[in-house]
């Protein structure tokens, strides 16, 4: 059984799965951000940080994506 404190991400039709590997330092500094955000009543999980730095990731990279596909 998971940990009782923390209440899973719903899931919509459009999630899907994905395993990735990646360096145990990046997992390391995930997991230092997601206690450092977490308080009473609010658990932030590596998996929430990973999710939003993917996020802030994909942002980031949208405009030279789009820059590529003018050309």
């Amino acid at each position: 059984m998971g940990n009782p404190t923390t209440m899973p991400r719903p899931k919509s039709d459009k999630d899907s799965q994905v395993t990735i590997t990646l360096p145990g330092a990046w997992l390391d500094d995930a997991q230092r951000i997601a206690e450092a955000r977490s308080e009473p009543g609010l658990v932030v999980t590596r998996a929430d940080v990973l999710r939003v730095a993917l996020r802030r990731g994909l942002d980031a990279m949208a405009p030279e994506a789009k820059e590529k596909r003018r050309k």
